[in-house]
């Protein structure tokens, strides 16, 4: 009788930690299939949606549905929960793209919401990782994106304060990481 409780507790026991290795397993494919994901919707829009955004003074149909799409994907990938720092680091770029499609949409409200989740999840990520400069550049990189959308609506003087914090940003950056500064030239481009 004790064996047999004995036994009927270690298949219970072995079945909880296979049941428990394929979760875990099945987790870890599911963040790779999202990772891809968010790559695959990178390249569409760095490859194609970037390039009609610096060329076209205004959108066709097809352009404005494409990036309707491109801005669906990235508001799933910005409503992902995590705390992996890799994840909150594309979530952060997710809110910045999703700002940025917006602006080129016209739709300046949602824009301007959006460089600031970017901002806000880039700032809590240099917080946490004081030792990563990516992160600074991030949060400069939005601060000048969000300072030349209230440049584009009228709103001069609180451009000129998220541009001053660009500045800051990328001073920062240069200063405890002069050999890896890119946003030197970025931060600079809306003043």
């Amino acid at each position: 009788l004790i064996a047999s409780a004995y036994r009927r507790e270690t298949e219970q026991r072995l079945a909880a930690e296979r049941s428990a290795a394929l979760a875990a397993a099945e987790g870890r494919r599911a963040a790779a299939r999202s990772k891809s994901a968010r790559r695959a919707v990178d390249h569409m829009y760095t490859a194609v949606a970037e390039k009609w955004l610096a060329n076209e003074a205004r959108l066709t149909p097809l352009q404005r549905e494409f990036l309707q799409e491109a801005l669906r994907l990235y508001e799933e990938f910005a409503n992902e929960e995590s705390s992996d720092p890799t994840v909150l680091e594309e979530m952060g770029k997710a809110y910045h793209r999703v700002g940025e499609i917006h602006r080129a949409l016209g739709e300046h409200e949602p824009a301007e919401k959006n460089y600031g989740k970017a901002i806000f999840v880039f700032a809590k990520l240099a917080a946490d990782s004081p030792t990563e400069p990516q992160y600074i550049d991030d949060i400069a990189s939005s601060y000048n994106t969000l300072g030349l959308l209230l440049k584009d609506t009228g709103r001069q003087k609180e451009a000129e304060n998220q541009y001053r914090l660009a500045l800051s940003a990328g001073k920062e950056l240069t200063q405890k990481y002069p050999e890896n500064s890119p946003s030197s030239e970025r931060t600079t481009s809306g003043v």
